[in-house]
């Protein structure tokens, strides 16, 4: 098999948390570099391309990128640590933003001026 990796792996089994959109998933982390980790999850889970890996053994959240995805095995490349308080603090209030405008979204009903439970200001209902 060709090694595309930068940079060995140390074997490790760390417990982690992958935080993408409101979900958070529970796995493991099995290999660990700098620049990527391999993980294992206990079912399947749709990742996205980047989100939050929370691994409280090492008190890190690290930056990930999805890079292939093999049934509940996942490789990732780190992006960024996050060590800094004020910059975790940051990214909580981003993905608070973000869920935020995702709930007015769904608040807007099917059309732009009606209410999501089709009742109007004056009490009437729609038709």
């Amino acid at each position: 098999m060709l090694e595309r990796r930068f940079e060995p792996r140390t074997s490790v089994l760390l417990r982690a948390v992958a935080v993408f959109s409101t979900l958070r998933r529970e796995c493991f982390v099995l290999n660990l570099s700098p620049s990527g980790a391999g993980l294992r999850f206990p079912e399947f889970v749709g990742l996205p391309e980047r989100f939050d890996l929370l691994v409280p053994d090492q008190q890190a959240t690290y930056r990930a990128q999805r890079q292939w995805q093999i049934g509940t095995y996942v490789g990732v490349s780190l992006e960024e640590r996050i060590t800094d308080q004020s910059a975790l603090m940051r990214r909580i209030e981003q993905l608070e933003a973000e869920l935020r405008d995702l709930r007015a979204q769904v608040r807007v009903g099917p059309y732009p001026d009606e209410p999501a439970n089709g009742e109007w200001v004056d009490g009437s209902r729609s038709p």
